[in-house]
This record gives structure tokens, sequence and C-alpha cells, in this order.
């Protein structure tokens, strides 16, 4: 085999796809966690606003009032947490990306990936999977570990379909694409 390689830089929609990918692929955001942590706060509401109301308000209104604070904030907590989680994962993914340009090269073995400042190889038996999304080629060599994703649309030399091609060929099922844009399925 030829070696084929593309040089490409990094997109916004293409890292956006790519953390939302991981995050789901990787734990990042663990249901059972999120969860717990949702538990807790609302109990914790529930009993802030049953000590308040009960001293400020009639008894009357007493269940009416803390019934309706209680539900939304709860539902004010959920968002809160949820969006929290979401930044925290976009951040590391905006830590990892750069301006510089870099270079993917598709080996009969390997397939090494370059920066200007680093370079590394790692054979097709190594990764784990590749996930390519609609925006983003998202390829996780180790599981809970960032992934080395590749902007289809910031592909400066070479062709992303004659990569993605010959990719497919070298993973076979570990090739899964997920036709997906901004979490919903088209």
């Amino acid at each position: 085999m030829t070696p084929y390689g593309i040089v490409y830089k990094d997109t916004v929609p293409a890292f956006n796809e790519g953390a939302q990918i991981w995050s789901e692929r990787s734990g990042f955001i663990n249901k059972k966690y999120f969860i717990t942590a949702m538990l807790l706060s609302s109990l914790s509401v529930i009993a802030v606003n049953c000590i308040i109301l009960y001293f400020r308000t009639d008894k009357e209104s007493y269940l009416p009032a803390t019934f309706f604070l209680t539900v939304m904030e709860i539902i004010s907590v959920y968002f809160l947490l949820k969006s929290a989680l979401r930044k925290n994962v976009k951040n590391v993914f905006d830590k990892a990306s750069s301006k510089s340009f870099k270079q993917a090269l598709l080996r009969e073995n390997d397939i090494e990936f370059s920066t200007p400042y680093s370079k590394s190889n790692y054979f097709y038996e190594e990764i784990e999977m590749i996930i390519e999304g609609v925006n983003s080629v998202n390829i996780i060599i180790e599981k809970g570990n960032l992934p080395v994703c590749i902007s289809k649309s910031g592909i400066i030399k070479g062709e992303a379909e004659k990569f993605i091609l010959i990719l497919k060929e070298k993973m076979k099922e570990k090739y899964i694409y997920e036709n997906k844009l901004g979490g919903k399925r088209l």
C-alpha cells in the first residue's frame, strides 16, 4: 500500500461534535453520577424550601408554595448541571485544539499523526475505535483518553473521502458511522 496522508486544521464544528461523541462514548458524563447529583440537590432544595416557607407563609399556602418553588428549583438545577457538564467537555477539547496544521498519514500497518511539535505512531490493532460523524472523524486510541479529532471541512491537502475509505478498509468492524448533528439524528 502506498502511504496516504492528509493535512488538516481544527474547526469549531468538528470539535463540538467530537466533544459530544467523546462524552457519550467515554462515560465522562456518567448517568449514575448525574442522577445522584440531581437527587442530592433536589433533597437539599426541598429541605430548604420546607424550612423557609414553614416560617414565612400562611399554613393554607404552605404546601402549594413549597411544591411550586421546589419544582422550579429542581428544573433549574437540572439545566444548570447539564450545561455545566457540556461546557466542561467543550473546554477540555478547546485546550487540545491548536491553530497550526496537523497531518495524518495512513500506512500499511500503522497511522502516524504529526504536528509541528510532535509525532506519534499507532498500529491499527492498538486503536480502540473510529467514529465518523457529520463534521469529523474521531480516532479513539485508548478508551478514556481524548480522541484525535479530524475535521472533514478543515482538510487542506488530500481528499477526505479517500482518507476515510482507506481508514474503513483498515479498521473494518472498529469503524462506526454516527449520522448525528448537534445530538439529533438526521
